[in-house]
């Protein structure tokens, strides 16, 4: 193109020579020309640069949505993942419990486990939606078994009075008598009329501890005799190896209605005392989660359904304390 035109202007210079008055009208010509040249060329580079750059911007547009939809997917599966926990994220909770304590923890005719307290922490492990796992323990030994993290708490019918230093607990959920079972003969009507009696306590529970801390009823015993569980100790009385044994109320009503009168329980009770679940010293933050599910299942109803079903073994529903406001945290 710019040899056309440069042949164009030699042949312009020739005629101007010989022609002057037509070299005015053929530059005008070539300058026309030369100037629809240029502004064919600007505008071709313009549309090139806008199209690049239009390019540019889509490219840039689709790279923000991609990353806008990445968050989003990203902001979604961390939604997902805090309300279904994967299987191998999955918490469990190991209840650490007393075999032969009903109506809260015992061993049923089949051979499995049953009770007010298991089933209990078996529907708040549900609720959870963590995997519940019983332990029973020796009951001298649930101390050790708790720091070396063998069980996670101890439910199975324990007592806060006393011990409320001792670990973290719960909010009560059962307001409970230490009563003194008799056999039905007995004449004992009063705590002073144990004297020169023999008396069976569990080992290392409450009522142990409460007679301990009563020197007077203590020293007024002719033995206080110490049994591994409630089975043995109500065997020391249908033998008559003792003539009483300490017991929670719960308890004692189960075994007097088994037993079909043979014995009785004694109108004044040792002491009044309230059920918790223990957890390590602390470890509040296992406490916190397990606690505020249990007081949500005391105030919508679940805590006393279940407790229905436990009558028949001894439980008293009026007990049952958890949810009526004082209490609980």
């Amino acid at each position: 193109m710019k040899k056309f035109f440069t042949m164009l202007l030699v042949v312009g210079l020739v005629l101007a020579i010989q022609a002057p008055c037509f070299a005015d009208d053929f530059i005008k010509e070539i300058g026309k020309e030369i100037v629809k040249e240029q502004i064919k060329r600007q505008t071709k580079a313009t549309l090139k640069k806008a199209m690049s750059d239009q390019k540019s911007n889509l490219k840039s547009q689709s790279s923000k949505m991609k990353n806008a939809a990445k968050e989003g997917k990203s902001f979604y599966n961390s939604l997902r993942s805090d309300n279904r926990r994967k299987p191998e994220e999955k918490k469990s909770l190991v209840v650490g419990f007393g075999p032969a304590c009903p109506p809260y923890s015992f061993v049923a005719d089949d051979g499995s486990y049953d009770g007010f307290d298991f089933a209990c922490a078996k529907e708040l492990c549900r609720r959870l939606g963590w995997e519940f796992t019983a332990l029973p323990i020796d009951w001298n030994s649930k101390d050790s078994e708790l720091k070396a993290g063998t069980v996670d708490c101890i439910w199975s019918g324990f007592t806060i009075n006393g011990r409320e230093d001792d670990y973290e607990w719960s909010a009560p959920y059962v307001e409970n008598k230490m009563v003194i079972v008799l056999r039905s003969d007995s004449p004992c009507r009063r705590l002073e009329d144990l004297q020169d009696r023999k008396l069976a306590v569990l080992d290392g529970s409450s009522a142990q501890e409460t007679i301990n801390s009563q020197e007077n009823l203590k020293n007024s015993l002719k033995k206080l005799v110490i049994a591994v569980n409630y089975d043995v100790a109500f065997d020391y009385l249908a033998e008559g190896t003792v003539d009483a044994v300490a017991v929670d109320i719960a308890v004692a009503n189960n075994f007097v209605k088994r037993t079909k009168g043979k014995f009785k329980i004694m109108p004044e009770c040792l002491s009044v005392e309230k059920f918790a679940i223990a957890f390590l010293k602390g470890n509040t933050t296992l406490r916190n989660i397990v606690n505020t599910e249990l007081v949500k299942m005391a105030y919508d109803g679940t805590i006393k359904k279940i407790a229905a079903d436990y009558v028949k073994y001894g439980l008293i529903l009026d007990g049952i304390c958890i949810g009526r406001g004082s209490g609980d945290r």
